[in-house]
């Protein structure tokens, strides 16, 4: 069976689960508009470039995709897929790429302006929001001009507002999938406040990016190490203007910690984020030790305890080990957790002594408290979320 992913190949994690599933299906990929625009490419399948089509016909004509999956359907190309494909009965889906928060707390943070590239590029910019529209109109103008109009019209009133508000405002069959893959129950909310998704289009399946975390973990020894592992989330330095706090204000969280570990005889290890792994500013200290590509089931293993903020990658963390939390926003991971009571939350950049001294010291959670928690934001901790994709995917019928 061949599927064509609309997704990012550019972080490992993301494709993954898919790179486990080779010998069941033929995947192909039809993300960047050109070749030069890729960051990076975590797999040797077959790669395509928007630029090489003029319309969503000859797309699926070249490719010939049993169905599609895409990380989201939001801009003009995805949609105007879309559009065809369900025409042609081709089943397509949206499968969750990470942590969902609730809707309410997309639309209570206005994000800042993106990181932008060289003004000369302002004109490439233009362009290609234009192609996009006339890849649109011509994929889908005559058969369907309604929802033709409404994409169009829903990307110009998100430059206006947000993302978020635009697609409230225009729900339309042409950006619906027939289905959506998510995390867990908890995760499936998202869709059914954006898209108004029934019940009976949501499949929760788990998390399939961490099925080595969690066989890891599952084989592994109940022996920890001395370190604390900090998993941290791009809060003061991204490409999209999503920030949190400073980056002068991170530093001075970054080298406290190291400073108030030390005194307690831990190490501090830091999981990047992949928005950061290049960056320049990043403190340096004799106690801070920082991981980019890494095996997450051991990092985690080897932690007598974990720190985090709103990201996916701190759900195993929580499952695992006693975790503090800092909350810059609104989360609904971060609310769950703290009322489930399997992890300290604190609001800021700065815990107490005694919140310190209570994670290096934590005894271990309860037992239903930890399913309640995996139920909620994770589905299964059993590792096969993978087999679970595979099945969701293999599957005919409406």
């Amino acid at each position: 069976m061949r599927i064509l992913l609309c997704w990012g190949y550019h972080r490992r994690g993301w494709v993954a689960p898919y790179e486990r599933l080779l010998d069941d299906f033929d995947f192909h990929y039809l993300f960047h508009q050109s070749e030069e625009e890729e960051e990076g490419v975590f797999t040797n399948q077959p790669r395509h470039y928007w630029n090489e089509f003029r319309t969503a016909q000859e797309a699926l004509d070249e490719i010939r995709p049993d169905k599609l999956v895409f990380m989201s359907l939001f801009g003009l190309r995805p949609i105007a897929l879309n559009m065809v494909a369900r025409r042609r009965g081709i089943r397509t889906f949206i499968f969750q790429h990470g942590y969902f928060r609730s809707l309410e707390n997309y639309m209570s943070h206005e994000p800042g302006p993106p990181k932008r590239p060289e003004e000369p590029r302002h004109g490439a910019r233009a362009n290609s929001a234009w192609r996009a529209i006339r890849f649109m109109l011509r994929s889908n103008l005559r058969e369907e001009p309604l929802d033709c109009s409404r994409a169009v019209v829903m990307l110009l009133e998100s430059r206006r507002t947000d993302q978020y508000r635009s697609q409230l405002r225009f729900r339309f069959r042409g950006r619906m999938p027939d289905r959506y893959i998510t995390y867990s129950e908890e995760t499936s909310e998202f869709h059914r406040q954006l898209d108004g998704a029934p019940s009976s289009s949501i499949t929760p399946i788990g998390i399939p990016e961490f099925d080595p975390i969690f066989q890891h973990l599952a084989d592994a020894t109940q022996s920890r190490g001395n370190d604390v592992l900090l998993i941290d989330s791009p809060n003061a330095d991204n490409r999209y203007g999503i920030i949190a706090t400073t980056i002068q204000e991170k530093v001075r969280f970054l080298v406290d910690l190291a400073e108030r570990l030390e005194d307690r005889g831990r190490s501090l290890v830091v999981k990047l984020h992949p928005e950061t792994y290049d960056a320049t500013w990043l403190p340096s200290h004799p106690n801070l030790r920082y991981v980019r590509d890494a095996e997450m089931g051991q990092l985690i293993h080897d932690a007598q305890a974990c720190i985090g903020f709103d990201s996916t990658l701190v759900i195993p963390a929580i499952i695992a080990r006693p975790t503090l939390l800092f909350e810059l926003r609104e989360s609904s991971l971060l609310t769950g957790a703290r009322e489930l009571g399997v992890a300290t939350v604190v609001r800021g950049l700065r815990c107490s002594r005694e919140q310190l001294d209570g994670l290096l010291a934590a005894t271990p959670r309860a037992g239903d408290q930890i399913e309640r928690f995996i139920q909620s934001f994770a589905h299964s901790d059993d590792g096969h979320a993978t087999q679970r994709l595979a099945t969701v995917l293999s599957e005919s019928g409406a």
